[in-house]
């Protein structure tokens, strides 16, 4: 069993460029990035529009596949911007956009029963827009 899953979580690695796949939304001038997954990325593109309305250049990192996480994405967006990760998690994602980005992230959290509504979202980006610290929402 041991060679058998070493063999296929290699094989997964191993091709990973092939297998990672997000996108991306209203990135072309963001300065703060709203990383989301599955159900909650529909939500998150409901606040990257309300918060570009008034004026904040926030972005949207989708992601589509979980694993292999997209660690190049993430590498390549964190010395220019801070991240917002929304999950309906406990923060699993968010972790792993830390330990990647090297810095903390500010995180909207819910663990399930109800889908995430835009207004805390747009709260917390409104919160990192004007310099707030890394928190929780």
């Amino acid at each position: 069993h041991h060679h058998l899953v070493t063999r296929l979580v290699n094989k997964i690695n191993h091709n990973s460029a092939d297998i990672i796949r997000v996108e991306t939304y209203r990135m072309e001038d963001a300065e703060l990035v709203l990383v989301a997954y599955g159900c909650t990325a529909r939500t998150a593109v409901r606040a990257v529009r309300q918060a570009r309305e008034v004026g904040i250049p926030v972005g949207l990192l989708r992601l589509i596949t979980l694993w292999p996480f997209a660690e190049e994405h993430i590498k390549q967006l964190a010395n220019d911007v801070e991240f917002i990760v929304a999950e309906l998690n406990l923060g699993q994602i968010s972790r792993e956009v830390e330990r990647i980005a090297h810095k903390p992230v500010t995180q909207v959290l819910h663990a399930g029963g109800a889908l995430i509504p835009p207004e805390p979202i747009i709260k917390a980006i409104k919160e990192v827009a004007i310099g707030g610290r890394p928190r929780i929402f």
